[in-house]
């Protein structure tokens, strides 16, 4: 799964772009009073002014080849959460390292490294080396009422985990991560997980989708509707 868009809600814009653009140096595409538009790699990350905006965990893939390099980029920059006392993150079954951090709206960033990707970029690592939007999380109250829905709406298939708490939908390009919000806190820190909406652009097998996040459901959508 490609993520080409990925539209989010915040509270704080004027906040989000200066961290960004000055402390994460993505390139800024758009903007206006209640919006802004950044370049993350292939993919593009919007947010929209809601007052109530609840926050969000979502993930950019990086080089597998530039770990270390993304390591020191990171922590001249954000204040890194550790899990069980490290800041680097190993998941052997997926073949990923990855660090997790906190925007000024507390939502959840990631930036992880997936060996099977296969994309070597040269040294040293920079903003412009991240390749792309790689997930978004979407917590729900059932999990196969949700990928079922999702799988016979757009093909997209099971990557990893269970029905039962956690489950990631798709390829190490590009994941739904889904959780059941009623048993299931966000990695690494524990933190609540509301079902926060959101609109996503993807393309599965080649077809490209625009599906709506919204009180927990998914839902696919027109253009006309953005």
């Amino acid at each position: 799964m490609i993520i080409h868009k990925l539209i989010l809600q915040s509270a704080n814009i004027k906040r989000l772009r200066e961290f960004y653009t000055t402390i994460l140096e993505l390139p800024l595409l758009s903007e206006s009073t209640d919006h802004i538009c950044l370049q993350v790699g292939q993919s593009q990350l919007e947010f929209r002014y809601n007052p109530d905006a609840l926050p969000y965990h979502f993930a950019f893939n990086t080089p597998p080849n530039l770990v270390e390099e993304t390591h020191q980029w990171l922590r001249k920059r954000v204040a890194l959460l550790l899990y069980e006392g490290n800041e680097r993150i190993e998941f052997s079954s997926w073949q990923a390292s990855a660090f997790y951090f906190y925007d000024p709206d507390g939502n959840i960033v990631e930036f992880i490294a997936r060996r099977p990707l296969q994309a070597a970029l040269p040294a040293p690592f920079s903003a412009e080396k991240i390749l792309r939007i790689s997930e978004i999380g979407a917590p729900v109250d059932s999990i196969e009422a949700t990928f079922k829905k999702l799988h016979a709406d757009t093909g997209v298939t099971q990557f990893s985990g269970n029905f039962e708490l956690f489950f990631t939908a798709g390829d190490p390009e590009g994941l739904f991560i889904l959780i059941d919000k009623n048993k299931r806190l966000w990695f690494p820190n524990g933190d609540p997980a509301p079902a926060a909406p959101f609109i996503l652009q993807a393309e599965i097998d080649g077809t490209v989708y625009l599906l709506k996040f919204e009180a927990g459901v998914f839902s696919r959508i027109a253009e006309t509707d953005l």
